[in-house]
């Protein structure tokens, strides 16, 4: 027809043998494209002509546009939240570092602490020790005077728990296994806390017949003995504090009671 033709006349007259013209018929908005089909040669064999509404694009532009700002504020969202992670781990990182300082001063007091605590400590085991060797003393003399090195022990074993504190948290505690005089030991320690029970008005018991011999870290019974039988003497209103023992199943039993 005419306009096919019209159109024909102006892909000829473009050299590159295209043209694209928008067009609005009504309120559709649209656009026309016409292109000259050539063989080999160049020779013109024909011509295609499209027309396009551009209300398909539109929706397809506008749900495009939908989605970008959906993806923007996801990615919005997305960055905030690293933002917060990024900010709690510097939190954290900071609260770590503190820590570190905290433990290294804890350190550092321990092992101050512990060197300063040795010297009044030797100074009494000297002490008692003089004291002990003097003439004519009574029997309750050496016993007092024994119990005061059974003391000074006691303590100096609390001062070496004290930097056993930072080792165990290392993993480096060893313990020095050893037979031991199982039922003097006990009673030895036991008597030490006679003096104590007697002047809150409890009468101590030791009752530990003859025991086996035992491989153990002497130091951490002593310790474990300690706690057990002094909290017992410190925490029993009235009445009395009783040590006992006995073997059962090849086992060493050592129990208190109040």
């Amino acid at each position: 027809d005419l306009e096919n033709a019209q159109w024909y006349g102006f892909a000829l007259a473009e050299p590159s043998g295209h043209l694209g013209i928008p067009v609005l018929e009504g309120s559709e908005r649209g656009y026309k494209t016409v292109r000259i089909i050539t063989d080999p040669n160049g020779f013109p064999l024909g011509v295609a002509l499209l027309e396009a509404s551009l209300a398909s694009i539109d929706v397809e532009t506008r749900s495009r546009i939908r989605m970008s700002y959906l993806v923007l504020i996801l990615i919005i969202i997305l960055v905030t939240v690293l933002f917060l992670r990024h900010a709690r781990i510097i939190d954290y990182t900071k609260l770590y570092t503190d820590l570190k300082g905290v433990d290294q001063m804890k350190d550092d007091f321990l092992s101050m602490a512990s060197h300063e605590l040795r010297t009044p400590l030797t100074i009494i085991r000297g002490y008692a020790d003089l004291i002990s060797s003097a003439q004519g003393l009574s029997e309750q003399d050496k016993k007092n005077v024994n119990n005061i090195s059974l003391a000074a022990d006691q303590l100096n074993t609390l001062v070496a728990d004290m930097l056993d504190v930072s080792r165990a948290e290392q993993g480096r505690l060893e313990f020095k296994l050893e037979p031991i005089a199982t039922t003097v030991y006990v009673k030895e320690l036991s008597e030490s806390f006679r003096e104590p029970a007697k002047q809150k008005g409890l009468n101590l018991v030791v009752e530990v017949p003859d025991l086996p011999s035992i491989n153990v870290d002497k130091d951490r019974l002593r310790q474990a003995l300690i706690n057990i039988i002094g909290n017992a003497v410190k925490y029993t209103l009235q009445g009395e504090v009783k040590v006992t023992g006995g073997v059962e199943d090849a086992m060493v039993w050592i129990r208190v009671s109040d």
